[in-house]
């Protein structure tokens, strides 16, 4: 098999008859109207609106939204511009869109070299060659009707993502009645998620996930609430706690590994979600729960895991029905969720301490129960310190059992860090070769797509999006990409030395902008710590890894990742 293959593909979930889709109904369809509307002479300049105003004014904003902008006295006037450079800021008599931005002597915005034409060249000019409409954008090929791209996505999810890259920097896609729109360009991406990101909401996988994360949590909030309560929560995630967290982690795989039988072939996968299970109770809880406890929690993550992308990608009326498949995503969501309210506030110096006190000084000010933030931040740590984490350190050990020279050099890096001491909490930063390939097995297995929805009327890409447009990122494709990454399907963890291919706006294994993931620090030093203790003291022969299958769920896991272990 070649390097990032994982044989077929198996949509979680999709085994079950009652997760089978069957779409019958016209739901959540986007609006593929024209969405450039025309422009009043009246309307104050884009500078002096918000992203609230009325519907022409936001069209003006979104007009405007790409263009150059340059001091009024920059350029000498052009033949055809209304206005003149030898015009003073205000000056009466000055016609056009630009009158009250003049006024307000802010700098002017040029049309092509241009200040801003008649009211009559806003009609018919260059600007419709800026924004084009939703509706241009062509849909995908293999697009049918009712059912658009349904059938080819649950036939093969990941083969039709990677498609879609060779159809254009911005595609339609159909979800039975439900569209998407879909970027694939770096750039286009990094607008929406940085350059833009004032714009855009979560979209359609928080929508499905209300039984974990309620509102007043941070993943739900809207830009204006969300921004200042991440730049207070980062320092636990990013300075405070990280030395605590490493210590544990360190701690968990010593015992946990110390616990996997020797010799005698056992489920690594469910093994490395233990492990996970215990690291962020541990990084949450400020301490490990009974075994039993564990092993519940990590099943309910990874069962929320399975079940999301279909829910957040699949029509609405279908997660609401009463199917196994939706009461099993509810269960385990509602664990998650026990776990928190049984341990309150958690130990003294714990996360969950210090979010509970968050979280009461925010009710206060928002009049909203202290335990709806509480629960969704708390849930959120669980749910993405495990199915993420061991899914991407099962990977790590199936794409070193096919690559045995880069799994050689790992792991004679980490017995040169080591020595007689063993792996310490503040080692990793000596482990360059493990966490270039950590990096490399984040590239070939992240999460397969995310959302966003539009919430403020914008241009991305030359396209203008209404409100309400959903869009589809995602980074399985990008990191594919051989515009991006030279040998696209390849392990070959090298490129991370030094980062002398800069993969730019490609690689999204956390996200990007303001919402992206709070707790990537956490989780490279977690499973970097946790790979090389149990690469320190026991040599793992994954038995299988012929037969893995890839299967789709939040992020993408081996079906079945078996393996045995002997002491070093």
């Amino acid at each position: 098999m070649d390097g990032g293959e994982a044989g077929p593909v198996v949509v979680d979930g999709s085994a079950d008859p009652a997760v089978e889709p069957v779409v019958d109904s016209v739901v959540d369809s986007v609006d593929g109207g024209d969405a450039v509307a025309r422009v009043s002479p009246v309307l104050p300049h884009p500078a002096a609106t918000s992203p609230s105003a009325t519907s022409n004014g936001t069209a003006y904003d979104l007009m405007h939204s790409h263009l150059p902008v340059s001091p009024p006295s920059s350029r000498p006037a052009e033949q055809g511009s209304t206005h003149s450079a030898a015009h003073p800021p205000g000056r009466a008599g000055i016609s056009g869109p630009c009158a009250a931005h003049f006024a307000q002597s802010s700098p002017a915005l040029i049309l092509g070299g241009k200040c801003c034409p008649s009211p009559v060249a806003w009609r018919r000019g260059p600007i419709m060659d800026i924004a084009r409409s939703l509706s241009a954008v062509p849909f995908a090929p293999g697009h049918l009707p009712v059912l658009g791209h349904l059938p080819a996505f649950r036939k093969e999810p990941l083969g039709f993502l990677l498609r879609l890259r060779s159809a254009g920097d911005a595609v339609r896609i159909g979800l039975g009645r439900r569209e998407f729109v879909f970027f694939s360009d770096p750039g286009l991406v990094h607008d929406v998620l940085v350059g833009k990101a004032p714009s855009f909401g979560n979209g359609a996988f928080l929508d499905r996930i209300g039984p974990l994360i309620q509102e007043g949590a941070l993943l739900v909030l809207p830009y204006e609430q969300h921004l200042p309560y991440r730049k207070r929560l980062n320092p636990q995630f990013r300075h405070v706690r990280i030395a605590a967290m490493s210590a544990a982690a360190v701690q968990n795989a010593q015992e946990l590994a110390g616990q996997w039988p020797v010799g005698q072939p056992f489920r690594l996968d469910h093994a490395l979600q233990r492990l996970s299970a215990a690291n962020s109770c541990s990084a949450l809880l400020g301490r490990r729960l009974p075994a039993e406890a564990e092993i519940a929690v990590a099943r309910a993550a990874m069962t929320i895991g399975s079940l999301l992308t279909a829910r957040a990608l699949l029509p609405a009326w279908m997660s609401r029905l009463p199917l196994p498949a939706n009461r099993r995503f509810v269960r385990a969501c509602e664990l998650l969720r026990s776990v928190v309210r049984e341990h309150a506030q958690g130990e003294a110096d714990s996360l969950l301490h210090w979010l509970a006190g968050e979280a009461v000084e925010a009710a206060g000010a928002t009049e909203r129960p202290a335990s709806e933030r509480l629960m969704g931040d708390a849930a959120t740590v669980l749910f993405g310190g495990i199915e993420t984490v061991s899914s991407v350190m099962a990977w790590f050990f199936w794409e070193l059992s096919r690559h045995p020279a880069v799994a050689r050099q790992v792991w004679e890096e980490v017995a040169s860090v080591t020595g007689e001491h063993g792996v310490r909490g503040t080692d990793r930063g000596s482990f360059r070769l493990l966490e270039a390939a950590l990096w490399e097995t984040l590239r070939l297995h992240p999460g397969i797509v995310f959302t966003r929805r539009v919430e403020h009327a914008v241009v991305v890409g030359g396209v203008a999006l209404p409100a309400g447009t959903e869009l589809l990122v995602s980074p399985y494709a990008m990191h594919r990409d051989p515009a991006s990454f030279p040998q696209p399907d390849e392990f070959v963890p090298r490129r991370w030395l030094g980062r002398a291919e800069s993969p730019g706006h490609a690689y999204l294994p956390f996200g990007a902008g303001h919402r992206k993931c709070l707790g990537d620090n956490q989780a490279m030093a977690q499973m970097t710590l946790s790979l090389a203790t149990i690469g320190s003291r026991w040599t793992v022969e994954v038995t299988n890894a012929a037969a893995v299958r890839e299967r789709v769920a939040a992020t993408t896991r081996p079906d079945r990742l078996e393996a045995v272990v002997h002491p070093r």
